[in-house]
């Protein structure tokens, strides 16, 4: 599903006809705040529209995502997203029903950021004979760190290994109705709305994986499962929100890690520059092996 047939499906009249004067194929966000202008973010740009949400349109547009059955929804929508065909994630905020320590419900739905999902198949290729090992990909926000363990993903899958992807927030697979949106290769398994503690257990359990891959590891949990993955000779494919090397160590969790050499390949992404955004590649002790331009 292309971008404009996104749009025409899910977004009520008046959002569509705003939106679809611009250029939605190299968009990576349409933003929507009520009572605010649209906005919708280019990887070097930012677009105000001139129209406002207001409170019929967040409503309308929550009916087609959910298909006007938001009680089917209601585990995507407590973990502050809805996702649709094609991968399309859409992030949701507003009034947080919580029993104790457990999200309930939100309701009173303010804003909803739907983020484009694309694949660019091939990414990694130029720099894969680098690649081996535990790898880990260093990225800030926005450098397409999700977009670069996909396709690594892809490209072993088919290669020959059993992967198992632990998709903690279902960005990384795109999985509507239970089925993956985006290629993640033949001989891939998807876990999908689950901790990557509990994840990692699961696979470890029933899937025999070769590799295991998540997005976004950080806490103490996830450093428990990577240890427990690594004892039973599994590899870890992951990505971290981080910026360059002095940054990683200061992580408390993630030094642990980075003191060991459990990473054999760490890949250091950044928005500046072009191939890929990815600005080099390290071995485990952290020397350069593979510098961008």
């Amino acid at each position: 599903m292309k971008v404009i047939e996104m749009c025409s499906k899910y977004l009520c009249e008046n959002v569509r006809k705003a939106v679809l004067s611009c250029d939605l194929e190299n968009a990576e966000e349409i933003r929507l705040r009520l009572n605010r202008e649209v906005k919708i973010k280019y990887s070097d740009r930012e677009e105000s529209l001139s129209y406002k949400i207001n409170k019929e349109d967040i409503e309308n547009i929550l009916g087609r995502l959910t298909q006007y059955s938001p009680y089917a929804f209601k585990e995507e929508i407590n973990g502050g997203y809805i996702t649709v065909e094609s991968g399309y994630r859409v992030g949701i905020t507003g009034t947080v029903i919580e029993d104790p320590g457990e999200i309930q419900n939100i309701k009173n739905i303010s804003s909803m950021n739907i983020r484009i999902a694309r694949e660019i198949k091939g990414c990694c290729r130029s720099v894969l004979k680098y690649i081996k090992g535990n790898t880990i990909i260093v990225s800030p926000p926005g450098a397409g760190k999700t977009t670069l363990l996909r396709d690594l993903v892809r490209i072993w899958s088919n290669e020959g290994r059993n992967i198992c992807v632990i998709d903690e927030r279902n960005e990384i697979s795109g999985t509507y109705m239970g089925v993956s949106q985006l290629d993640l290769g033949e001989r891939t398994d998807v876990i999908v709305n689950v901790s990557k503690a509990r994840g990692f257990e699961m696979a470890l359990r029933a899937m025999s994986p070769d590799v295991i891959a998540a997005d976004e590891i950080g806490g103490g949990d996830d450093v428990n499962a990577i240890k427990s993955a690594l004892n039973c000779g599994v590899n870890i494919l992951c990505t971290l929100h981080s910026y360059n090397e002095e940054d990683i160590k200061t992580k408390r969790g993630i030094r642990e890690l980075v003191e060991s050499k459990v990473f054999d390949t760490y890949i250091f992404m950044n928005k500046n520059f072009s191939q890929n955004r990815i600005e080099k590649i390290c071995d485990r002790e952290l020397n350069i092996i593979w510098q961008g331009k």
